[in-house]
C-alpha cells in the first residue's frame, strides 16, 4: 500500500525521515478530492477535477489554500510557518475528514508541532510512495551515489508560504 513520508531538517539542513503514514490517500489525495468536490462541482469524477483545484485558490478559505500548499511538489515548510501550517492541516481535517475515509492530516500536524518543539528548521513531504522520494539527488553516472537533500545548501525547492490576510 502507498504511504506518505514526512521529513525534517535540524540545523544541519539535511532532510531526514521522521514519520510515515500508511495509505497516501489520506494525505494529498484527500486534500485534492475534498477541494475538487467543493470548488469544481461541475466535474462528476473528482480525480479529473484535481488539476482544476489550483485554479480555484482565490475562492478558498486561507486554511484550505495552506493545506493545499503542503501538497505541492518539492515543498519545504520553514520553521517560521510550521505552527501556522499545522493549524491549517487541523482545520482542514476538522472540516473535511470523514469517518469512512482515511485522513492523516491531524497526525501530520502533530508531527510538525513535535518537530518544531525539537528545533527543526524545515519540514518536507513525499506525498506518495508511488513516486521517487524527491529529497535525494541521483547521479546517472554513479547509480549508487545518493546525496541527502540539504535545505541550507540547495535552492531547488518551493518554500511554503501562508496566505496573506484578505
Amino acid at each position: 500500500m502507498s504511504h506518505t513520508t514526512m521529513y525534517a531538517a535540524q540545523e544541519d539542513g539535511v532532510l531526514r525521515d521522521v514519520a510515515t503514514f500508511k495509505n497516501s490517500w489520506g494525505s494529498a489525495a484527500m486534500i485534492w478530492d475534498a477541494l475538487a468536490k467543493r470548488y469544481v462541482p461541475e466535474e462528476e469524477f473528482s480525480m479529473k477535477a484535481w488539476p482544476l483545484v489550483w485554479e480555484r485558490e482565490e475562492h478558498m478559505d486561507p486554511y484550505e489554500v495552506e493545506a493545499l500548499r503542503t501538497t505541492y511538489d518539492r515543498i519545504v515548510l520553514k520553521r517560521e510557518h510550521m505552527l501556522r501550517a499545522a493549524s491549517s492541516l487541523d482545520a482542514f481535517a476538522a472540516r473535511y475528514a470523514q469517518k469512512d475515509r482515511v485522513c492523516s492530516l491531524r497526525e501530520q500536524a502533530a508531527v510538525i508541532r513535535a518537530q518544531h518543539a525539537a528545533g527543526a528548521i524545515a519540514i518536507a513531504w513525499n506525498q506518495t510512495s508511488v513516486t521517487q522520494p524527491w529529497q535525494y539527488e541521483y547521479s546517472e553516472e554513479e547509480e549508487d551515489n545518493v546525496d541527502n537533500f540539504n535545505v541550507n545548501e540547495r535552492t531547488d525547492y518551493v518554500v511554503w508560504e501562508p496566505v496573506e490576510t484578505r
